[in-house]
């Protein structure tokens, strides 16, 4: 720190000469002013932050996951932003795109896509992908789907139709033949992130599926058995953000993905597969959207 200058203390005296004097009242009132007013400002710029980045503490997602969830849709139409490897453009369409890129340490690959939905509101595919109940009426796959445990908030009940935001999800898929059904055991989570910036950017719808860690399958109390003929996922994550789209009636959706595959390949023939599914996979998805929006639109 730079030395302080020596200067010479005034006398206890000329204090009090100063504090009796009538500008020393004036200089007081004025310095209270100031720093009220400066108390002022301060509050209305920690309330005007905290409403232009609100941390959505009334769901279970992590800080991390809101960072992801924001960043997804900061990058729309752009590759995935990461250090370790430049991702490879797999799947490319005017409606949809689909990168991948391989994690140090890691045999399979990581797949960022992207897809616009027309014809489909952002609620109705949140609704579809989100809510057990109706998943089997979509996914030809679903063999089984069922909330072990809910908690969280129920922000966005209309649509998952739970009492809760966040839950523990039994997922059983179907497989063709020669290989084993795949059951998930994972934690959901879902909320809606605010723009980053006050008045800016569309509604966030954010959904998060990651494998349920074993402290957390531990807390159940009890496991569901393994279904005859299934592996156990152990490793699967998927993060993906969906927001109204341009055109009136669609939907935006940006999505991070990897999954274990746990089958005994050649990780390059594990991608090359992956590789050829991939656009498959997005038209389906977009396919069934836009048919559940129809099915919901129907009157009873």
């Amino acid at each position: 720190m730079p030395s302080q200058p020596n200067l010479p203390r005034p006398s206890a005296l000329r204090v009090q000469e100063l504090m009796s004097s009538p500008q020393y009242s004036d200089v007081v009132a004025e310095a209270q002013r100031l720093a009220a007013a400066l108390g002022d400002a301060a509050s209305r710029a920690a309330s005007a932050e905290a409403a232009a980045s609100p941390s959505p503490r009334d769901s279970l997602v992590s800080d991390a996951d809101v960072a992801l969830g924001r960043r997804l849709h900061a990058e729309w139409g752009q590759p995935p932003s990461y250090e370790h490897a430049e991702p490879t453009l797999v799947v490319e369409s005017p409606t949809a795109k689909c990168w991948k890129y391989r994690e140090p340490g890691r045999e399979y690959d990581t797949y960022t896509f992207e897809c616009t939905i027309s014809d489909c509101s952002v609620e109705s595919f949140i609704a579809m992908t989100s809510d057990i109940n109706t998943r089997a009426s979509w996914d030809a796959n679903c063999l089984k789907i069922e909330a072990l445990a809910i908690a969280g908030p129920q922000t966005l009940r209309k649509l998952h139709g739970q009492d809760g935001d966040s839950m523990t999800v039994q997922w059983v898929a179907k497989s063709p033949f020669p290989l084993k059904n795949r059951e998930y055991l994972m934690q959901r989570d879902l909320a809606t992130l605010p723009p980053a910036r006050a008045g800016g950017g569309p509604l966030l719808y954010f959904k998060a599926d990651r494998s349920s860690t074993p402290d957390e399958l531990a807390a159940l109390g009890s496991v569901p058995p393994l279904p005859r003929g299934a592996n156990r996922v152990d490793s699967y994550w998927q993060v993906a953000v969906a927001w109204a789209g341009d055109e009136p009636g669609s939907t935006c959706v940006r999505c991070v993905y990897r999954e274990d595959p746990m089958m005994r390949l050649p990780g390059w023939l594990l991608s090359w597969l992956m590789d050829k599914l991939m656009p498959s996979a997005i038209e389906s998805l977009k396919k069934a959207a836009r048919e559940f929006e129809q099915r919901q639109s129907l009157p009873n």
